[in-house]
């Protein structure tokens, strides 16, 4: 068995996404139009806001999609041992509600779960899939575009590889292998 496998205690993928997982398919627009603003106060939002260089790949009702399709394949592959998914919500949208299977009793919303999945692995206990993305879903977001899925307590990297070959990722991530996983200690 190669060194860094079995002192690893969880794997990470982690890639800028150049276009969509749903590429080619239609969805209906969610972008809300600022109140009515006098012109000097658009002026300052668009100050405020910077220069956002990356586009927007998906809309609100694809984030949520593809965040509940991680968590149910998880559930597939992975659920024969305990199972606690950490996934990262940020600046929720009050229109667009969120998938059921992001509000099941296994999932943990959070905004930042690096920090709770590092210490829950120490302590050891259920297998922890993690997802965090700062992908940027209207215009008005910032965003690189980057989707991190972390795994921890699994038997080992080919988990997290079959986890994503089976994702909504496969085609804009390509051919991945043990080379582009990041072994977590």
């Amino acid at each position: 068995m190669n060194a860094a496998i079995a002192v690893a205690t969880g794997w990470c993928f982690r890639r800028r996404l150049r276009h969509s997982p749903y590429a080619g398919s239609l969805c209906p627009s969610e972008l809300a139009s600022l109140p009515d603003l006098p012109a000097h106060e658009y002026a300052q939002l668009a100050q405020l806001g910077g220069t956002k260089t990356e586009p927007v790949l998906l809309s609100w009702t694809q984030h949520y999609r593809l965040l509940a399709e991680f968590v149910r394949l998880a559930r597939q592959q992975l659920g024969a041992a305990p199972l606690l998914l950490l996934v990262q919500h940020q600046a929720p949208n009050h229109v667009v509600p969120l998938p059921a299977e992001l509000l099941a009793e296994d999932v943990l919303l959070t905004h930042d779960p690096a920090p709770l999945a590092q210490r829950l692995a120490r302590i050891g206990g259920p297998t922890l899939v993690v997802l965090e993305d700062d992908l940027r879903r209207d215009s008005h977001e910032g965003g690189a575009n980057e989707i991190a899925v972390s795994v921890y307590g699994a038997p080992g990297p080919e988990a997290l590889l079959d986890l994503l070959r089976a994702s909504p990722l496969r085609a804009c991530i390509g051919e991945i292998g043990v080379n582009d996983l990041e072994a977590l200690r």
